[in-house]
């Protein structure tokens, strides 16, 4: 009879051990593989969100990102009169849908972006896409966009 109880007892102690292992397993891996994100690219992209203020002395925008995961984002500006160019890269860590950089050279601008696919968004600090009149595109040059029209601040990666 103890016999019986030790066995029955060890043998429940497994089965719920086991059980609890394997949720532990499960829910790690599930965790893990919600906090992965896949990077759109590998190699350096170019992009542009506010095309309303793209023009001559406007920074030009990019994205690297490494084989290991690791994002780059940077910008070139050519100043138009003197020619002299400025240039600076920084790195944002790991890939994730949410990127936040901050321009030293730049004035210490902090941009945040929202990559989804191909597509990039400039969004605030509570990842809301931004929207501005800048961000209208004009396919009819001779019309101007109402100051009263906003636009979501958002390109594709070229």
């Amino acid at each position: 009879m103890k016999n019986t109880i030790f066995t029955l007892s060890l043998l429940l102690s497994t089965t719920l051990n086991s059980q609890v292992t394997k949720n532990k397993i499960i829910s790690n891996s599930s965790l893990n593989s919600e906090s992965k994100v896949v990077p759109p690219f590998i190699g350096t992209k170019f992009f542009i969100t506010d095309v309303g203020s793209n023009g001559r002395n406007t920074p030009q925008f990019y994205m690297t990102i490494k084989k290991n995961g690791n994002v780059y984002i940077g910008y070139y500006q050519v100043n138009s009169a003197t020619k002299e160019e400025t240039r600076e890269e920084i790195h944002c860590g790991k890939f994730q849908t949410y990127l936040t950089v901050t321009f030293k050279e730049f004035g210490n601008y902090k941009y945040h972006y929202k990559v989804i696919g191909n597509k990039v968004f400039q969004v605030d600090s509570n990842r809301k896409v931004l929207k501005s009149n800048s961000c209208c595109y004009n396919t009819d040059n001779g019309i101007d966009i109402p100051d009263s029209q906003e636009c979501d601040c958002a390109g594709s990666f070229f």
